[in-house]
């Protein structure tokens, strides 16, 4: 099952994660056995990653990816940083399956249970 696994910068934060974490999932897959392919990048204004979109498939591709949903924290000291301060990166990392079309869903009229209801006062028209 074909999975999208999209990974985007925090707001207001540098776009060191999303560059780590897009090579770091390549890596977690290709380890796993499945196919990867790197469907979307968008380049930060400075520098680094924006945002990355990694197709992934193979056997439980999904359920091995949809553990990595939620928000990723990073905090490194940045080689740019003459007093060598600690920064943190934030990046949100989303796993996504795809569903085929063709899939048939038949709902038994049995099963179904409909029920119909009136109002019975004024409710907010009241005077």
């Amino acid at each position: 099952m074909p999975v999208d696994h999209p990974c985007r910068r925090g707001r207001n934060g540098s776009t060191g994660l999303v560059g780590n974490a897009a090579p770091d999932v390549h890596a977690l897959c290709e380890r796993k056995g499945f196919k990867v392919y790197l469907a979307d990048t968008l380049d930060g204004e400075g520098a680094g990653i924006k945002s990355a979109t990694i197709e992934v498939s193979g056997k439980y591709a999904y359920g091995y990816l949809k553990a990595e949903i939620g928000v990723h924290r990073l905090v490194r000291i940045s080689p740019f940083d003459s007093n060598a301060r600690r920064h943190t990166s934030f990046a949100s990392v989303f796993a996504c399956p795809e569903i085929e079309d063709d899939v048939a869903i038949e709902i038994n009229p049995a099963d179904l249970e409909i029920d119909t209801y009136r109002s019975g006062g004024k409710g907010t028209e009241r005077q």
